[in-house]
């Protein structure tokens, strides 16, 4: 059997690396990479919808309500 993950949606296009999603997870699911914020721990992400709260140029979408 296969599990979905449902996960927030970085759009790298907008994101400016300022790191506050990173800081803020609380499951260590996010890091920088060149600059640039990624799911590097998908399977860590709670889908808490902190990180799209607290992005100051809404790079970060959590499409899904739970």
């Amino acid at each position: 059997m296969h599990t979905l993950l449902v996960l927030p949606q970085i759009v790298t296009e907008r994101c400016t690396g300022c790191g506050d999603c990173v800081r803020l997870c609380h499951v260590t699911a996010l890091a920088l990479r060149d600059l640039k914020a990624v799911i590097v721990r998908p399977d860590r992400c709670d889908y808490c919808t902190e990180c799209e709260a607290v992005c100051p140029v809404r790079a970060i979408i959590c499409p899904f309500e739970v």
